[in-house]
């Protein structure tokens, strides 16, 4: 069986991960190079043959940058970002964004109206932590429950919730959206993220097949012993 077919295993997603601070002039330069770094690792995997879906860009949380003193400045910071977003040239390759982790009771109310007016260039997720005891912070959880809610009331559909989630256990580093999310410690990472149904139902298939012939084949053989067993049967009556 050969898995080398680069069809069924393709790029879902090239994500770099980056820290900005609230020192907006700084915001260009660092996107760029990021959207440049992906762009040009796209490059490579496409003329190797492979299919690249989507880059995209993740920050540390929001609160570290952007002006949380109030929705309408957060809404004006994220507005100025998103028109650096898409002042890039992609490729025509889409782009998306993540705004790190919320983690206040304030940021995450803000989630529902930030994602239904930026959509996917709103991304986040909340990390919901155990005490020294191993309890949930159930505050949290409550509080993201209402931004659930609201954000399925406010978008169509609901569908802005695609844009949110809550993380329980979940590291960093995630290449996957809207679980992703990333700490400034860590420095400027990339983490490549495959698609890979199309290469398991393959592998399935192969085995089946493949099987499924040895099977008969095992069949076969008995068949063929018993008929000829069946020839030097000996009755004694």
């Amino acid at each position: 069986m050969d898995y080398k077919n680069k069809e069924l295993c393709k790029i879902r997603t090239i994500t770099t991960f980056i820290s900005l601070d609230n020192n907006k002039e700084n915001w260009f330069e660092k996107i760029n190079s990021a959207s440049d770094f992906c762009l040009n690792m796209s490059k490579e995997f496409t003329s190797n043959d492979y299919t690249v879906q989507s880059i995209r860009i993740v920050t540390n949380p929001f609160g570290e940058y952007l002006n949380t003193d109030c929705l309408a400045n957060a809404r004006a910071d994220l507005s100025y970002l998103n028109n650096l977003l898409n002042s890039f040239n992609t490729a025509g390759l889409r782009i998306r964004f993540a705004i790190g982790e919320a983690r206040t009771k304030e940021e995450i109310e803000f989630l529902p109206e930030l994602i239904k007016e930026f959509g996917d260039l709103c991304n986040v997720c909340v990390n919901v932590n155990q005490d020294e005891f191993g309890v949930l912070d159930n505050e949290l959880i409550k509080n993201s429950v209402k931004a659930v809610q609201k954000i399925s009331e406010i978008t169509a559909r609901g569908e802005g919730n695609f844009n949110f989630t809550v993380n329980f256990n979940c590291e960093p580093l995630i290449p996957y959206f809207p679980a992703s999310y990333h700490r400034k410690d860590l420095g400027n990472r990339f983490v490549i993220g495959l698609e890979t149904p199309d290469l398991l139902v393959n592998a399935l298939s192969n085995y089946n097949e493949a099987n499924n012939k040895r099977n008969q084949t095992i069949r076969n053989e008995i068949t063929d012993a018993q008929s000829h067993n069946d020839q030097f049967k000996i009755t004694t009556r």
